[in-house]
């Protein structure tokens, strides 16, 4: 198994184990409260930017809420929604891996019981993910075919190469037949 196919597997079983647990943990979500709580305050701005495609502020926000002596629910939810924004703003598979892995880490630290995370992010995420990972795959098939392309061509070349060289040794035999004493 090569090492992209490996880190393909990975990644889709890592995807869909987050989409079982994100599903799991989700349907008992409790409405975020407006808070006077500063840090709360930030998270809703955060996910106000997130809501508006403005990642980079949205990351720049949770990433502040995070270093912040908070309480580790707080913190729970910073991770969720940083998770959540990485995946958004992710370009790459190894992104994406990285994004994703953050989001396991909420899942592991996250009270199964009640979650004040935001669902339609995780939602938006997900369709960011098939995205990356439908440009991937279509990726790897172009380079396939390109490169079933470029075997193609060079077996033509050796075929042609193979027959050029029987044509001459057959000169060469001719021409050491005709130097040979009679």
């Amino acid at each position: 198994m090569s090492q992209k196919t490996h880190h393909s597997s990975y990644f889709l079983t890592l995807f869909m184990l987050l989409c079982t647990s994100v599903l799991l943990f989700s349907c008992s979500v409790v409405p975020v409260v407006i808070s006077s709580d500063p840090d709360m305050q930030k998270l809703k701005l955060g996910e106000t930017l997130f809501e508006q495609e403005h990642y980079k502020e949205a990351e720049k926000t949770f990433i502040a809420v995070l270093e912040a002596h908070i309480p580790i629910n707080t913190a729970n939810t910073a991770v969720y929604n940083l998770a959540c924004t990485r995946i958004m703003q992710a370009k790459t598979l190894e992104d994406l891996s990285n994004a994703l892995i953050l989001l396991d880490t909420w899942r592991q630290t996250s009270q199964p019981i009640i979650s004040v995370e935001n669902p339609q992010m995780v939602i938006t995420a997900q369709k960011k993910i098939a995205q990356i990972i439908e440009a991937d795959v279509i990726a790897r098939q172009l380079e396939d075919k390109k490169n079933k392309q470029i075997i193609l061509q060079q077996s033509k070349m050796i075929e042609t190469l193979q027959h050029q060289i029987s044509a001459l040794e057959a000169i060469d035999q001719e021409l050491q037949e005709k130097k040979k004493p009679l």
